[in-house]
């Protein structure tokens, strides 16, 4: 995802007033190293507050293009779950990690 496709998805939850809560739980035992980074899998639980339009609610969504599915929508309530492989980035180059 490029900068300027941020900021785009930034704006767009701006204005269609996108509030969520949720909650990650990243698993320790399953920190895994691919293509010069370290991931960690992490399971996610979310659920949408208030959104103006609910079927481009993730970026997935946002500005779609031929290869994207269709959205589906989400529902304002309803808590969400599933897993994740999250990047594991530091601003220093001094890591310690081992796998």
């Amino acid at each position: 995802m490029s900068i300027d496709n941020s900021y785009n998805f930034v704006e767009h939850v701006k204005k269609n007033k996108i509030i969520t809560e949720g909650y990650a739980f990243p698993e320790q035992s399953m920190i895994f190293y691919n293509k010069d980074t370290f991931f960690i899998r992490t399971k996610f639980k979310f659920r949408v507050i208030q959104t103006n339009d609910r079927t481009q609610f993730v970026m997935d969504n946002f500005d779609p293009s031929g290869r994207s599915e269709k959205a589906k929508g989400i529902n304002p309530g309803v808590w969400y779950e599933g897993w994740a492989d999250v990047a594991i980035a530091t601003s220093t180059q001094m890591i310690n990690l081992t796998v």
